[in-house]
Formats: structure tokens, C-alpha cells, sequence
């Protein structure tokens, strides 16, 4: 039994002989062990391997044994937890809500009967839990219903015992504090109400409900304050909270009444727009619904968003079904196209009925044509199979115009417009088919795309590299490598060409031309002095579908006798919400690989803490606007020290990028970034040497 993977444990213990002794204990007891000092380390290697049971010292310096469990929850949910201590504790479940991954306390110093017992249960703990995850929950399990965060352990003791007329203890997840609770509610679905203190570890002022809100909007939120202020009430209320309730002043009866109004209200707010912006018989977002979010679209993207893109999907020879089959079957095939559309999309994507046979598709921040293109192609795959209704298969088939902002329109009229008839181009050319708007409209956009493969057969793109300095020190410790355009006398970037290379068949070319050049340019710099310099290069989505990625990777690795962890890629946000499944797959096999995940761009996006631990997110990168407004604009200068919380809690690296002033150096390293990039260390140039004197 010795050895088996599914039999290693990880025990953590600041003492370093209570490991020692307990590992060999449990070897003797047939399980292999690896041993971590404190609560950094377990979380390293959790990320790492995977352990069905960890055992934990419940007192240790600076991460105690309920924090580290508070943060290996969502890491590790299969996982069960044996608390390790030499005090005559409470009973710790409950101080974390009732957290059935649990599984017992073992006290020092240890019986060996009594180990072995906690330990088989802990493993059959662990069977179960990851039999639940494989299987989803019993039926008869009952669901949480309401997130308590409260970090005193007697007052939550007390809410819990007022709420349980109306929820069992199973129903209430109670977290000690703000960022596990944010990140908890991204995960989660379907929750009541939150009930939160304001005064948390690790939340100042208003930021508990600020920032409980903008995680969840449509979730109650009842605030349990020890501060009696009528007036510190009502902010709190116009702040996002539904209701301010006051300790020592609040009766079992008043916190009940308080949630079940914030119960009524959110059904009945759910009910009212379920009515005013859902389609009755697909479930999916109607015209009005699609003409609002759209519009929001084009107000976010004039102001510096990412571009986006619409679908215009028409069914094909739908009025023959209908005729042929009757409305019955008709209506059948309707909603399982919507089905089909939320199944394929991605989560932040608006999937509408527009009318008749007729679909919307809002695709909000895409890379370029190519990325909508490639959409496009999964929706006529899932199209692919007939719908079967009444012992009958009926075919589906649809014609797809895709229309992007800008180039093929900046409203949202003239962007439906534009789809519509790149659709009607795609019915002309023979159905079931895609057609972008922007395919052979103007003479320019034809010139660009040939000018573009043309580059790639002469070769005229070229890397530059842009230094990445350690901060307080300032020591440059790696650089980005950017791809350049040399036209003639000018300098393109990226802006001005990637959507063009995107759309191309040449961008996988392109792709590990740059991999190349960039690793060996990396060997040479580490061999003439500096061994440690990191380099990092910028992946767009569309390339995490080329199949020899992976394979390219590993061997410029090789070639060049490169470590991986000196390899990063930089990824957009976007690309880590809701992956395509080979993208995902890709992700997770360059992180086993050991290459370095970075984020760029991050604060302008969607992800949440749950996917940067999901891939092993070695830093986040704060967006370059967002770096622009530092230090004057109070928001920007509050949003970053939130990164800067988020990256420790993670224990990544956080990158400012766009340095371009003292200030701005000042403000981002006191707030505790641990890298910087900009023009004040450095621009881009194609003949950088770690040693070179920047402008």
C-alpha cells in the first residue's frame, strides 16, 4: 500500500521534529508523506500535486491552520482536512461554518490507534467528496442557502443559532473574511442573501459591501454593524446593501424578517426581469434585452475597451419545418437551438432570440475576426446534429453573419445592420455557412490582409524587448518580448496588424517564429552573465488552439537548455474565463510543463480569483490604463492596492505595467508591487542587452 499516489498526504507543522515524527507515523501506518512548514509552502505544493488528505498544525505563525483550510478550499475540493493541535480547542468546525471538509482534530501527542482511525475516515471523507464532485450533490443534500462573513467567532456563533428556524447549519457557509468570500461568491450559484460584518481583516471602511455587491449585484446583502448610525445606515443602504442591522440592538426576529424581505424582493426583481427581457420560449435574452446590452457594448468600447463582435444567426429552411412538421416541431427546434447557443458560448456572451428564426449573438471582447470566426465555426458544429422531437430527427442548419466594432460599425443599428446583411451574403453563397461583414468591403481592408502575409513571407517582423525591473531594488530580472511590423520607414505594433495576422492562416507561423527567436535571444543574455533573466511573450487565444503548441514549446526549451520557470506566456483575462476545452488543456499542460502563467492586462476583464488559482497564475499584470491614472485618481489607486491584496493572498507576483513617471514608481512599489515595465526603466528595442543603458 506504501507509496500508492492516492495515499500521500501533506502534513503542515511550523515544527519541524512534529512533522518528522508524524510522517513517520503515518508511513508506518501504510501512506506516503510530504512535509511544508507553514501555510505558503502547503499552498505551493497543493498547486502542484494532489493530496486527498492534509493535515494541518491549527497554531503557526503568520497563516494559522483554519486560514491555510480557508485557502485550500477552493484549490483542493475533493480534499479532506485533519486539524493537528496541542490545545483544548473549541469545536473548530463550527468557528468555519460547519465546513464538511473536516474530518476530525487530532491531539498532541498522537495515539497510534486513534490516527489510524482518523485517518481511514479521513480518506473515505475524501472518496465521498470527490464522488459528489463527479456525480453532483444527493438530492436530499441540502444546498447553501446564505454566506455569513463575519470574523468574530462569538458573534457569528449567535447569528447562526438566530438563523436556524429557517436554515439548517449545512445551509449557512460562513468566512472570516472579504477576499475568500469574493471569491466564493464568483464560484457559487444560487445564493439567497449575504449577511457580513463590515469590520474585517482585511476589509477597510466600506468595502465589504462595495465589493460583496460588485461580485455578486443581483445577490441581498444585510449588513450586521456594532456601529449604531442612522446616517452611517442610509450610505450603507445607497452603497448596495438591502437592509443595516445593529448588534446588541437586533432581535432573532428582526435579522429573519430582514432576510426574508431581501428573499421577496430578489424573486420578485428576478420575476419582473425575467418577464421584461427573456424570451418566453427559449429562455434566452430578447430583442430589447440584446438592443440594451449591445449598446452598453459600444458605450464601453469607445471609452478603450477590448473590441467585440455580433452574430447574426438565421435558421434555414425553418418555414419548411414549420409547414411540413407543424408549430409544434417548430417551436421544439427553436428552443434547442437556444440551448445549443448557451452551450457553446461563453458565459459573458448574450445569446438572443431577435424574432421568428432569427438569433443574436453578443461576443464581447474578442482579439480580432479570426477569434469570431472561430466562434462562428463552434456554433455550426453544434448546429450539426438534427434535433430529434416526436420519434423524429429534424436537421438544423444556420447562416451566420458576424459583424466586429469598430470596422463594421460603431452603434448598435448600423452593427445589426451589417451582421444581417453579411448573413443574407452567407445564404447567397449556399447556407450553413459564415460570412464577416467585413469580407471583401472595401479595397483598404483587402490591401491590409495581402500586406500582412506578405510580411510573413519577407520577413520584415522583427521582436523588440522591453526590460522588467524587481521592485524596491530595481534590478532587471526579465523582459517581454513585443512583435514588431518594419514597413518601409515605419514601426508597426500590434494594434495596428494583429487583427489582420489573426485572421490570417499565418498567425501559427508567425507564432513560433517569435517562440524561437525569443528563447534563443534568452539562452545568449543568460550564458553571457545574466543566468537568471526571465523572458516572458504574449499568447493570443486563437493560438492556444494550435495543436503543436505544446510540442514547439518544449523543444526551444530544449534546444536552448532553458529552465521553464525562465519562460512565461502573458495571457489576456479573457482567455481564462470559461476556455474552450483545448484551450483549457493547453493551459493546464504548459503550467505541468513548468512554464511561468502571467495575466496581462489584468483589472480589465472578468476573471476571478478562482481561475488564477484553477491555472496556477504565477502574476498579474495591472493593466496599463490603469497604471496612467495612478497616483491622482483615487478609484485607480484603490483598484491597485486591491490587486496587491488579491496577489499576496495568492502569493503571485504583481506587475505594474506602463511606468512612465517617478510618481507612479513611487506609488506602485509603496503599495507593494514586486514588479514593474514602462518607459521610466526602458521602451522596447530590437538590440536590447540586459547590460544596455536605457533611454
Amino acid at each position: 500500500m506504501t507509496g500508492l499516489p492516492q495515499r500521500r498526504l501533506l502534513i503542515v507543522d511550523d515544527d519541524a521534529a512534529t512533522a518528522r515524527a508524524l510522517a513517520l507515523t503515518v508511513r508506518l501506518l501504510g501512506y506516503d508523506a510530504d512535509l511544508a512548514g507553514g501555510g505558503p509552502e502547503a499552498i505551493r505544493l497543493a498547486r502542484t500535486r494532489f493530496y486527498p488528505i492534509i493535515v494541518t498544525d491549527l497554531r503557526m505563525p503568520g497563516m494559522d491552520g483554519l486560514s491555510l483550510i480557508e485557502r485550500l478550499r477552493p484549490l483542493c475540493p475533493a480534499t479532506a482536512f485533519v486539524i493537528l493541535t496541542g490545545y483544548a480547542e473549541l469545536d473548530l468546525r463550527r468557528s468555519l461554518g460547519g465546513d464538511a471538509a473536516i474530518a476530525s482534530v487530532v491531539r498532541k501527542p498522537w495515539i497510534e490507534a486513534e490516527l489510524e482511525t482518523t485517518l481511514t475516515q479521513a480518506f473515505a471523507l475524501h472518496q465521498r467528496r470527490a464522488r459528489r464532485l463527479q456525480e453532483g450533490p444527493a438530492p436530499s443534500a441540502p444546498a447553501v442557502r446564505l454566506l455569513l462573513v463575519e470574523d468574530n467567532p462569538a458573534d457569528a456563533d449567535l447569528v447562526i443559532d438566530d438563523l436556524a428556524e429557517e436554515y439548517a447549519p449545512a445551509q449557512v457557509a460562513h468566512l472570516r473574511r472579504l477576499e475568500p468570500a469574493i471569491a466564493w461568491l464568483h464560484d457559487m450559484r444560487g445564493v439567497e442573501a449575504v449577511v457580513t460584518d463590515l469590520s474585517l481583516p482585511d476589509a477597510r471602511g466600506f468595502d465589504a459591501v462595495t465589493r460583496l455587491h460588485a461580485a455578486s449585484p443581483g445577490t441581498p446583502i444585510v449588513v450586521l454593524s456594532g456601529l449604531a448610525d442612522e446616517d452611517f445606515g442610509q450610505l450603507v443602504i445607497q452603497l448596495g446593501a438591502q437592509d443595516f442591522l445593529v448588534k446588541g440592538h437586533t432581535t432573532r426576529d428582526d435579522l429573519l424578517r430582514a432576510l426574508r424581505h431581501a428573499r421577496e424582493r430578489k424573486r420578485g426583481e428576478q420575476r419582473l426581469l425575467a418577464l421584461a427581457q427573456h424570451d418566453p420560449l427559449t429562455g434566452l435574452a430578447n430583442r430589447a434585452a440584446f438592443l440594451d446590452r449591445l449598446t452598453v457594448a459600444c458605450t464601453r468600447a469607445r471609452r478603450g475597451s477590448r473590441p467585440f463582435g455580433v452574430m447574426f444567426i438565421d435558421l434555414d429552411h425553418f418555414k419548411e419545418v414549420n409547414d411540413r412538421r407543424g408549430h409544434e416541431t417548430g417551436d421544439a427546434l427553436l428552443q434547442e437551438v437556444g440551448r445549443r447557443l448557451e452551450m457553446t458560448l461563453r458565459e459573458y456572451d448574450t445569446a438572443a432570440r431577435l424574432g421568428g428564426d432569427e438569433f443574436g449573438v453578443l461576443v464581447e471582447e474578442v482579439e480580432g475576426e479570426g477569434q469570431l470566426l472561430d466562434l462562428g465555426r463552434r456554433v455550426l458544429d453544434a448546429f450539426a446534429i438534427p434535433c430529434h422531437h416526436c420519434g423524429e430527427d429534424t436537421p438544423i442548419s444556420a447562416s451566420i453573419g458576424l459583424a466586429l466594432f469598430p470596422a463594421a460599425g460603431q452603434t448598435p443599428a448600423a452593427l445589426l445592420r451589417a451582421a444581417d446583411e453579411a448573413m443574407y451574403h452567407a445564404k447567397q453563397a449556399g447556407r450553413n455557412r459564415i460570412h464577416a461583414a467585413t469580407e471583401g468591403r472595401t479595397p483598404g481592408q483587402a490591401a491590409a490582409r495581402l500586406a500582412v502575409q506578405s510580411a510573413v513571407t519577407d520577413g520584415d517582423f522583427e521582436l523588440h524587448f522591453q526590460p522588467q525591473v524587481a521592485l524596491p531594488s530595481g534590478d532587471v530580472v526579465g523582459v517581454e518580448a513585443l512583435l514588431r511590423w518594419r514597413r518601409g520607414d515605419e514601426l508597426l505594433a500590434p494594434g495596428q496588424f494583429l487583427a489582420d495576422l489573426e485572421a490570417s492562416d499565418d498567425l501559427a507561423e508567425v507564432g513560433r517564429w517569435v517562440l524561437a527567436e525569443a528563447c534563443a535571444r534568452l539562452a545568449a543574455w543568460r550564458r553571457a552573465g545574466s543566468p537568471a533573466l526571465r523572458l516572458s511573450l504574449n499568447l493570443s487565444a486563437r493560438e492556444l488552439h494550435t495543436p503543436e503548441l505544446l510540442s514547439a514549446v518544449r523543444q526551444q526549451l530544449a534546444q536552448h537548455a532553458l529552465p521553464p520557470e525562465a519562460l512565461a506566456v502573458e495571457l489576456s483575462e479573457r482567455t481564462l474565463i470559461a476556455p474552450a476545452p483545448e484551450a483549457h488543456h493547453q493551459l493546464l499542460a504548459l503550467r505541468a510543463l513548468g512554464v511561468r502563467l502571467m495575466v496581462d492586462g489584468f483589472g480589465s476583464g472578468h476573471s476571478s480569483p478562482a481561475d488564477l488559482v484553477r491555472y496556477g497564475v504565477a502574476a498579474l499584470k495591472i493593466a496599463r490604463p490603469l497604471t496612467a491614472r495612478l497616483p491622482t485618481d483615487p478609484d485607480a489607486a484603490r483598484v491597485v492596492r486591491g490587486m496587491v491584496g488579491l496577489g499576496r493572498s495568492l502569493e503571485v507576483d504583481v506587475l505594474a505595467d506602463g511606468v512612465e513617471t517617478v510618481a507612479q514608481h513611487d506609488f506602485v512599489r509603496d503599495a507593494g508591487c514586486t514588479l514593474a515595465q514602462g518607459y521610466l526603466f526602458g521602451g522596447p528595442r530590437a538590440e536590447w542587452a540586459p547590460d544596455a543603458t536605457q533611454p
